[in-house]
Parts: structure tokens; sequence; C-alpha cells
């Protein structure tokens, strides 16, 4: 991905653009390049242009890692321009890990700081109401979802007509890339006229769910919603509200 910045010494300030798909090396060699720069001073601040990127193959984990380290001091205002919602969620991680390790120019958050340990993914079929509730915490993967999704398959409660209620708000953190999302968008247990939500508080969450929302989507599926609250979710899924 081309990333290009321009240094504005009048203004004391970064401007930072890229387009294409943006990964970890491509941030990490902008840093490089900004450290070696002559003009370049730490408490500048900068102005950051996602909104040409079209893809974010960066984890949870790697985004972590890029925040450990930065070319800025922690008094500069920076700035993050984010239209899609991915862009939008991975940015916010940036920020509250920043605003974590003492970052002024940054809004502080209440979501919790992502912890490595491994996702506990759970679920309850509800026969009655056909409804699958499915809940998880710590990290999530590609592989949880995986292993999620197969053993609903296995499960002889389970029909791929019932709705499903994923709760994602105690989940901390998230190692899982574009690709990884598309992967699993590509496939999926529940018909296409099952109805499902899904409870994402914190905006890395949404906009991951948003990215397979309109994935699934592409493919016709076009029953799943995603809200903040589980009240909203729950009333949806069940016919009772309209969708986020």
């Amino acid at each position: 991905m081309p990333f290009f910045y321009k240094i504005d010494k009048e203004r004391r300030l970064v401007m930072s653009t890229a387009a294409g798909e943006l990964t970890k090396d491509e941030v990490l060699s902008l840093q490089d390049q900004l450290r070696n720069d002559p003009d370049f001073d730490p408490n500048y601040s900068q102005l950051s242009d996602l909104i040409h990127v079209t893809a974010m193959n960066i984890t949870g984990a790697e985004m972590q890692e890029l925040a450990e380290s930065t070319a800025f001091s922690p008094q500069s205002r920076r700035a993050v321009i984010a239209s899609n919602d991915l862009a939008f969620g991975l940015a916010r991680m940036f920020e509250q890990i920043r605003a974590a390790k003492g970052d002024q120019g940054k809004k502080s958050s209440e979501a919790k700081p992502a912890n490595r340990i491994n996702m506990t993914a759970f679920y309850k079929i509800d026969k009655q109401r056909g409804l699958v509730l499915s809940s998880g915490s710590g990290v999530l993967t590609k592989s949880d979802l995986n292993k999620h999704m197969e053993q609903l398959l296995r499960d002889p409660d389970f029909d791929p007509k019932f709705s499903q209620l994923a709760d994602f708000s105690e989940v901390d953190g998230f190692d899982l890339t574009g690709d990884d999302v598309r992967e699993l968008a590509s496939k999926t247990v529940f018909s296409p006229q099952s109805r499902r939500a899904f409870i994402a508080s914190g905006d890395l969450a949404f906009g991951l769910a948003r990215m397979f929302e309109t994935l699934r989507g592409l493919k016709g599926e076009g029953g799943i919603h995603i809200f903040r609250e589980k009240k909203d979710a729950l009333n949806w899924v069940l016919g009772k509200g309209k969708g986020a």
C-alpha cells in the first residue's frame, strides 16, 4: 500500500495519507521514515487520512504492537480520518492503547485493554423460541469462530433456520485480519432466512461485525443487524423491533 506524508513546519503538522491495503509493515515503515526525516519533530501534530484504504490486514495483536511504538510524543495531537467501520474500529483500539500509556492527544475510553488470553465461547439453544444464544470472552480468533460453527453443526438440537443472538460485549480483543473476516463470511451454518443480531459495545467489535454483515449481504443474506444494546438486539431478533 502506498503511504505518503507531508510535513508542514509552519503549522507543526504531519499530514499522512494511504490507499489500498493497510498492513503492519506499512505503518512501521512510515514511523521509520518520520524518525529519519530531519524536518520531523516528535512534538508535531498529525492528521492521518485513511479514507482511501480499501482493506485493513492488521490483527488486534499487531495493532497493539504498533501502539507500543510511536514516533510522536505523548503531547502530540493526532487525528485519524476513517470512513469505514473496520478502519474506525482499529483506530479506536490504537487510541485506547495509547491513552493507557498516557498520550494526551487521545480521547480516553472506558473500553477494556486487550488481554492476551484465549477466548471462551459459549452457546445455548432455545428450541422453543428457535434461537441460538452465543457469547464469548477474552480474545476472539478465527479458530474460535470456526470451532463455534462446527459445534453447532454437530449439535442435534441445532436447526439452520434458527435465529442467533451473538453477544460480543465481554470480548476484550480481536485477533482477526480483514482477510479472516472475509473467510468467515464466505461460509455460515445459518440459513439466509435466519435473523442474526450481533451485540458489539466497542468500536472495533462494531466495525468487524459491520464488515461481516456487508460481506454476507453480498451473498444474499439480509437478516444480520448490529446493535450496541442487548435489549434492542433481543427485541429485533424476536421480531419486536427495528434494526440498527
